[in-house]
């Protein structure tokens, strides 16, 4: 095991977003605004009831979408079964995959890339180091304290971690920091080894505490 760390800014990208909007409202998931931001934004582990079956290109120059191996689908993530292929073969915890049906504008032409997944979280660690961390930024939360976030045009180096990121689960998100998913380097390296690595905006992590 490489003592290696990294932590994607997908949260953050607006590039990897899509106009897609889903088949049911909030309400018909059962989600309202509070729990949806405490929920969704925190990139936690979701129950299958929470999550739409079909999502649908909101204007007619998607008629031509073509998704890519991962993309942003508002408080979602969409992964390609090709990308899904490399992923479920590590640790994600209780997380993993929920199949969707997306649709171009008409709401009646399936998308013709292949099939896709949501990214289901499933883990938590508690390693990040706030202190030890740089250029991040406190923004104000629907459930009071202020929570720490990632920039977007951060660096490698900038999000400390101790040690106890580099055992259990290979994907993960931590209460320590916002929006941030934290990948194992076994992960990243089958994804850049599949020439799929981009488009999650790896950072490597800094490891701080005793060897």
């Amino acid at each position: 095991m490489t003592d290696t760390v990294w932590v994607s800014q997908m949260c953050a990208d607006t590039s990897i977003g899509y106009g897609l909007e889903h088949d049911v409202s909030w309400a018909e998931l059962g989600i309202d605004l509070k729990s949806r931001r405490a929920t969704f934004e925190q990139y936690e582990f979701k129950e299958l009831h929470q999550f739409p079956k079909a999502m649908y290109a909101n204007y007619q120059i998607y008629n031509s979408l073509k998704l890519p191996y991962l993309f942003n689908a508002g408080y979602y993530f969409g992964v390609s079964n090709a990308c899904v292929d490399v992923l479920r073969q590590f640790d994600l915890g209780r997380g993993g995959f929920v199949p969707v049906s997306i649709f171009h504008n008409d709401r009646k032409t399936v998308v013709a890339a292949g099939e896709f997944f949501f990214l289901n979280f499933g883990a938590n660690k508690q390693a990040f180091v706030a202190e030890a961390s740089r250029n991040l930024m406190k923004m104000p939360h629907l459930e009071g304290e202020p929570k720490l976030w990632m920039r977007g045009d951060n660096v490698d180096g900038d999000v400390a971690v101790t040690r106890a990121a580099l055992e259990g689960p290979d994907v993960w998100t931590d209460p320590g920091i916002h929006k941030a998913i934290f990948f194992s380097d076994r992960v990243v390296q089958a994804l850049q080894a599949k020439k799929m690595a981009k488009r999650f905006s790896f950072l490597r992590c800094r490891i701080v505490g005793e060897a």
